[in-house]
């Protein structure tokens, strides 16, 4: 039955070719019109697999309650200098939130005022008694610059600690080192002022970060929904100006700048990976075939496919994720698998009987065989579906789809090409198949060791294979955003390797970090209060201590000099003399 009825359909397309050739072309301009239209690809990976779970019901309330952690940004500010790092970091998250229409959140935990009034509580004691010795020995230059941050100030302390008598404190020394050290830089050409702070509370670090959590409207009507925030953020950095902006680095990373570059990359791995394999198979249908008029029935027949599985994945799934959409290359490989089979065949039946003949044959001798694989192909990409990965279950309605698709057209196309084209070139032998065949035949056994030889190194190589069950392989490891992640994760800044656990009271939040904490495959544990200085009591006494000598460093006597150039210049011969003393 199934014969009798692809040779009525062969035998229709052949004596209707014309029409059938109008209609498909038709067909393919709405569907294709409808393809693009309707395009959407969906980047978040976290909607990759089935939503009804329990970790993800309270993965949604802890967003509910503490949103500020979701679909964040994150501007990473990095440098040599923890002053400059913060300097820099306060002032851009400053300009970001200038544009309060595009970002609806912006938060600098290591900028904001409350970590810096209490910054020095999170200090160890001992490196809290250390920082107290440096500002000791810096009190009355910082008393000075504090009452009067001039250049006149900074000289007048200078002359007056040169002309006395007493010995000069460490603190005098350092500073008199730092402003060399500028005045030397200045002479060059670079005038970036000094961070005292830096200078006077050194340390081992190599780098220091300081991370700006930005919140921004993704628009999910555009193909990009996080384009907007991604430009807007390079733009206000490219245009960030600031005295320190030489010595740090600026960069994008978070959960937006990661699946933003995932869809670019996506997007783009696609386009190129499809232009090579058309390409390839140029290369492959003009060695193996050596037809033009066959080369080009099975490009159309691709073509006119690729248009139609792509509006068909629209109709049935809406849209593309980073998996699915990677079938349209797929699709190149698959689908025109069907064309080749029935073009050779009719290439070969063409040698001996007519036109019409020959395409009914070929149609009615291959279409089962061809109907049968395309069925199979589809049954295994739809296996996908039931499964709790939604990402593979929408390829496997796009693949499945596609595969019907390339079948229904081969058995439509084909026949009507070849009904209102020239016959194809007569088959020939490939190039170098009988040469290959020749050496196998002769030399059978050695054949079968090398084979089985080849088998035995792959099979040893693929015991080394491991799974990578990490969703950020699925990521572009050379990108500005994942390079970030990795550096932050490496100095233990942040962590892609988390999970959050919603306590429903201070209490079991406590007894549920001690068990965790036991566990070998567990790190660490934090709970909110783990935030608070674990020392603060003793970091206050040290601090009522300090406030008796350093009292005018915090609160300095009020002045008010008039200086005019005259008599600076006059200071600083005051200056030269004393130092030629």
């Amino acid at each position: 039955m199934l014969k009798e009825a692809l040779t009525a359909w062969i035998t229709w397309t052949v004596n209707h070719a014309r029409l059938t050739v109008a209609v498909i072309t038709l067909l393919t301009a709405g569907i294709g019109y409808y393809a693009v239209a309707a395009f959407q690809i969906n980047s978040d990976t976290s909607l990759l697999i089935r939503q009804e779970t329990d970790w993800k019901e309270a993965n949604r309330e802890f967003l509910n309650t503490f949103p500020q952690y979701d679909q964040n940004t994150f501007v990473v500010v990095s440098g040599a200098q923890p002053n400059l790092v913060s300097a820099v970091a306060q002032q851009l998250a400053r300009e970001i939130s200038e544009n309060n229409r595009l970002f609806k959140s912006v938060y600098s935990p290591a900028s904001s005022d409350f970590a810096e009034k209490h910054a020095l509580l999170y200090l160890e004691p001992e490196k809290l008694n250390d920082a107290i010795s440096h500002l000791a020995d810096a009190q009355p230059f910082l008393t000075a610059v504090y009452s009067d941050n001039s250049l006149r100030s900074v000289l007048q302390l200078v002359l007056d600690a040169l002309t006395s008598s007493e010995s000069k404190p460490t603190g005098f020394i350092s500073m008199l080192d730092i402003l060399s050290s500028n005045a030397e830089k200045a002479t060059r050409g670079d005038a970036t002022p000094i961070s005292w702070r830096d200078e006077l509370f050194k340390t081992d670090k190599d780098t220091f970060y300081q991370v700006i959590f930005v919140q921004g409207q993704q628009n999910f009507g555009q193909d990009l929904p996080n384009a907007m925030i991604i430009d807007s953020l390079r733009s206000t950095i490219d245009e960030f100006s600031h005295p320190f902006i030489d010595r740090v680095t600026l960069r994008l990373t978070g959960q937006v700048p990661l699946e933003h570059q995932e869809i670019v990359s996506a997007m783009g791995s696609a386009q190129f990976a499809g232009s090579l394999a058309l390409l390839i198979l140029i290369f492959v249908l003009a060695w193996g075939v050596r037809s033009l008029r066959i080369i080009v029935a099975i490009y159309l027949t691709m073509t006119i496919g690729l248009i139609w599985t792509a509006g068909f994945a629209m109709l049935a799934v809406g849209q593309y994720n980073t998996i699915s959409i990677i079938f349209l290359v797929m699709f190149i490989g698959l689908g025109v698998d069907f064309a080749v089979h029935l073009c050779l065949k009719y290439q070969e039946a063409r040698s001996n009987q007519d036109r019409k003949s020959a395409l009914v044959e070929t149609g009615t001798q291959l279409g089962p065989s061809i109907m049968l694989c395309g069925v199979t192909s589809a049954i295994g990409f739809l296996a996908f579906v039931p499964t709790d990965y939604t990402g593979l279950g929408d390829m496997g309605i796009i693949s499945g789809g596609g595969m019907i698709i390339a079948v229904a057209l081969s058995l439509t196309i084909i026949p009507a090409f070849f009904a209102l084209s020239g016959d194809p070139k007569p088959a020939n032998d490939m190039p170098f198949t009988k040469s290959l065949f020749r050496m196998a035949e002769a030399k059978p056994r050695q054949t079968s060791y090398i084979t089985l030889g080849l088998a035995l190194v792959l099979v040893f190589i693929a015991l080394y294979a491991r799974f990578d069950y990490s969703t950020l392989s699925l990521k572009d490891p050379n990108s500005e955003a994942m390079t970030t992640l990795r550096e932050l994760q490496t100095a233990d800044v942040v962590t892609d390797y988390a999970l959050t656990h919603i306590s429903d009271n201070l209490k079991t939040a406590e007894n549920t970090k001690s068990l965790l904490i036991e566990l070998a495959v567990v790190s660490d544990a934090k709970i909110p209060k783990d935030y608070l200085p674990s020392e603060q009591e003793e970091n206050l006494l040290i601090l009522e201590d300090a406030r008796f000598f350093l009292d005018s460093l915090f609160a300095p006597a009020s002045t008010s000099v008039d200086w005019n150039d005259p008599e600076l210049v006059l200071m600083l011969s005051k200056i030269n003399a004393a130092l030629r003393t």
